[in-house]
């Protein structure tokens, strides 16, 4: 029995074509499981930025005002933990939060909420 290399060709282009079947596959269905949530994640932010915007420019003795800051402070402790994402953080750049013991350089994680950092320290004061 002998074999000719057509006789491989047709096996290995179906093999080939399977596994970059399959590849496609678990990229689509990654970012579709990603999107309710990144879409969550944006209007969350989109909130949190309007609520920042009026605490911002409203006078701070106006009723106007504290209901933007308990708005603001309302989403920053609640929904926005839910859908944040520590993985964007650089410990070391302007504006991130400080790591877990060691320096700067040190490759912990980041803790601490690296959105919205610096109006937090304002606002809770």
């Amino acid at each position: 029995m002998t074999f000719k290399l057509t006789d491989l060709i047709g096996p290995g282009v179906a093999v080939v074509a399977v596994a970059v079947g399959v590849w496609q596959y678990r990229l689509t269905s990654q970012s579709e499981f990603i999107r309710p949530v990144r879409e969550a994640q944006l209007r969350l932010y989109q909130e949190a930025s309007s609520a920042a915007a009026q605490v911002a420019t409203l006078p701070r003795e106006s009723s106007e005002w504290t209901k933007a800051k308990q708005e603001f402070l309302r989403l920053y402790y609640g929904p926005l933990a839910i859908v944040e994402s520590f993985d964007h953080c650089r410990c070391g750049e302007a504006g991130a939060a400080q790591p877990t013991g060691g320096t700067l350089d040190s490759p912990n994680r980041c803790v601490g909420r690296p959105a919205f950092k610096g109006g937090i320290q304002w606002l809770t004061s």
